[in-house]
This record gives C-alpha cells, structure tokens and sequence, in this order.
C-alpha cells in the first residue's frame, strides 16, 4: 500500500472543500437538495469522513480489479460530453470534454471493473447487482454520498467517499490531481 495516503479533505476540515460562502449564508447548493442548513452539511460531511476512516484500510486491500468508481452525471460537460447513456448511467466515451476522461483513463489504467456516470443515487443499487464490486470509490456531493454509503453498507460495500469541491445540478469540479493520486495509488505508481 505505499504511496497511498488518505486524502485529507475527506476526514479534516480543509480550506477549500466547498465553497465557504455558500455555507457561511446557512445554505449548500447541491444536487436538488438546495437550503440545506449548515447544521446538515456539516453532519453529512461528518459522517462521510467518519466512514472514510472506517473503511480506508478495507478499500485499499480490496484488489483494483474488483473495485469501481462511481461519478456524478453533474461533473460532466453537458455540452461537450459524448457519454454513451445506458438507461440509469452513463459510460464515458473519454471524448476529453470534461475532468471525467482523466477520471475514467486512470481507473482502466488502475485496472478498476469500471467507471460509471450515476444518473442519480438510486442508481448505485443497480450497479451494485449488476458488476458485484468488492469496493466503491464514490465521487459526490455530501449528501449524495451519505446516501450512497448508506446504501453500500447494507451490502457491506466498503466505499471510500471523495467530495466535490463544489456542488450543485451542474457545472461541478474535484480536485482531480487528489483523486488521480488515490487511484493510482494502490498500484504504486
């Protein structure tokens, strides 16, 4: 496991984990669940970085082959992106429009089972029964990946959770040399 550290962001909080403005008005715009109170944020960051601390270890020895990446459809460029749509998900075309391409290159290069574009939460039941992954890096905003988590857990997925930088229905960013870095990680490149 050398070379992989846990991402800071995920258990500490960080300058620049989302966009303080927002938060400090009392609101979190993320993912049709606008007028959050700061109160939930912090409670459903939290828990995200609680269950990143229980399930680091777990995630990192589950070999790269029997993980997956699962991605926001609101991290895409809508008006760039050439993702093939497969009823509740998408599948990246690595038509470079977005940060997506990057995302997807690394996990193949990884030898992750895949990455998936979710359509929305539900979808990661679907995902779940359809490719039986041993682990799941999840990409998300806070809120989305406490429902995420949660639902791993009654499968006894362990998932390791990585915020957006910033949230919203569109238009969102990660700090993509991060996630690139715990992707290749395990591998030691």
């Amino acid at each position: 496991m050398a070379g992989i550290v846990q991402h800071d962001r995920c258990f500490l909080s960080a300058p620049g984990s989302v966009d303080r403005t927002r938060v400090a008005a009392g609101f979190v715009l993320g993912n049709n669940h606008n007028n959050f109170s700061s109160d939930t944020f912090m409670n459903h960051k939290k828990f995200t970085q609680e269950k990143n601390k229980k399930h680091f270890e777990k995630f990192l020895q589950t070999p790269a082959d029997k993980r997956i990446i699962l991605v926001p459809q609101c991290l895409r460029n809508i008006k760039k992106c050439k993702a093939k749509e497969f009823g509740s998900y998408y599948v990246c075309a690595e038509c470079g429009g977005c940060k997506i391409c990057k995302i997807s290159q690394a996990a193949k290069s990884a030898g992750y089972i895949g990455l998936k574009i979710l359509k929305g939460g539900s979808t990661v039941r679907k995902i779940v029964a359809e490719l039986k992954p041993e682990a799941i890096l999840g990409v998300a905003c806070y809120f989305e990946g406490v429902q995420g988590i949660k639902e791993c857990e009654q499968w006894k997925i362990p998932v390791y959770f990585y915020p957006l930088s910033k949230d919203g229905c569109e238009n969102t960013d990660l700090e993509i040399d991060e996630l690139i870095k715990l992707l290749e990680g395990k591998n030691g490149k």
